[in-house]
């Protein structure tokens, strides 16, 4: 299986085989060296899915603890006058509780996005640096000059 991408200098179409990913080719047309990597949307596709699903499970799992609050509020007559004191105090901590739990869970799906993205990164920062590596030429050498005799 081949893929495919442009060159960043002349946009010549290269087609490299999967085995390349990670290494640096040089393009045919323009003799620029190019890495290969993979396309970031194929890239660590279960890992983004599972950090969209804890953000929306978290956001879910919010509104779920704060209409279970308000449902045993309603269930056990929180409300009334004589049970005012105990309604705040389930108020105050059902709905912190709920609130919690749902920041923590999307926040769990932020740290995976920020893991990909930090990979992402050390990967692409790798490449470039093999790449300019690769780009630099030994110096010329030095030949001494002569020095003229001084009277």
């Amino acid at each position: 299986m081949k893929l495919t991408f442009y060159c960043q200098s002349c946009s010549q179409k290269l087609n490299v085989g999967y085995s390349q990913i990670g290494t640096i080719v040089r393009c045919p047309a323009c003799d620029m060296a190019q890495p290969v990597s993979i396309p970031l949307a194929r890239r660590y596709q279960s890992l983004r899915a599972a950090a969209v699903t804890l953000q929306v499970v978290g956001v879910v799992v919010a509104l779920a603890l704060c209409g279970l609050v308000f449902m045993l509020m309603a269930r056990y007559q929180l409300w009334s006058a004589q049970q005012f004191i105990k309604g705040l105090v389930v108020l105050g901590l059902g709905l912190s509780a709920a609130f919690a739990t749902g920041i923590l869970t999307y926040a769990a799906g932020e740290v995976l996005r920020l893991l990909v993205d930090l990979e992402n990164n050390a990967r692409s920062t790798r490449l470039h640096l093999e790449m300019m590596r690769a780009e630099q030429r030994p110096p010329a050498p030095v030949t001494e000059v002569p020095q003229q005799p001084t009277p």
